[in-house]
């Protein structure tokens, strides 16, 4: 309990100096529909983008202590067919005070998209069909004592409450069926749905107890609501 120990609190931080930034971007841009906002046409990049961010924080300016920051991060797509396509990311961060390392975040994600189409089962129009799944993966190493991964029905994980999960590595799976039903109804909203798988856990003894020991999951179905006239 923080109450009863102080030591449970987060040391003071403060981060002060110049920081240095370089991105590199290669555009290869595919535009889909029906994959996030009903029939409105998205542009998703497939090309390569690299970039990078290193900070001296000395503590003659006003730092808590000397430090250095830096990041990397890195992504790059696929285009698989004329409507599917597979994107890729992955970035690491962290900081060290000339002594050791500190608040080390290593994260991956590898996201799907296939966009089915009309699908009609004996003469049924049973609405356009695009198929979603991703993984992602997150590992903390020297994690700052008020930083921590969470995971729930908040950010991926349905089913299950809010920020239910926590530790130092988080895993997350999903796979779903997005069906788009009904456009322009009353010229205000786009009604769909999705039947969705998600399987995820998270905790502090590595990724891979967490698949065998801590993975939940669970299935369902949702519904999806646009607004087609909304901007953004």
């Amino acid at each position: 309990d923080v109450d009863e120990n102080p030591d449970n609190l987060p040391s003071d931080r403060r981060f002060s100096g110049p920081q240095i930034s370089v991105e590199l971007i290669e555009t290869d841009f595919q535009s889909a529909s029906y994959i996030d906002r009903f029939e409105r046409v998205e542009d998703y990049n497939l090309g390569n983008v690299l970039g990078t961010s290193m900070q001296i924080s000395p503590q003659g300016w006003y730092s808590a202590d000397n430090y250095l920051l830096f990041g990397l991060s890195d992504s790059d797509g696929m285009r698989i067919s004329e409507s599917s396509f597979i994107r890729g990311a992955g970035s690491f961060f962290g900081r060290t005070d000339f002594d050791r390392f500190e608040n080390m975040i290593l994260g991956c994600d590898l996201r799907y998209y296939n966009n089915i189409g009309l699908v009609n089962w004996l003469g049924i129009d049973l609405g356009s069909h695009t198929l979603a799944s991703s993984l992602s993966l997150d590992q903390g190493e020297i994690l700052d004592k008020d930083r921590q991964f969470l995971l729930g029905a908040d950010n991926g994980l349905r089913g299950y409450a809010a920020r239910l999960f926590d530790g130092d590595q988080v895993v997350l799976f999903s796979l779903e069926d997005r069906v788009f039903f009904i456009e322009n109804v009353l010229r205000i909203f786009n009604f769909g749905g999705a039947i969705f798988f998600d399987a995820g856990g998270a905790g502090s003894s590595g990724i891979g107890d967490i698949v065998t020991d801590e993975l939940h999951t669970d299935i369902g179905i949702g519904l999806r609501i646009g607004l087609p006239r909304s901007s953004g």
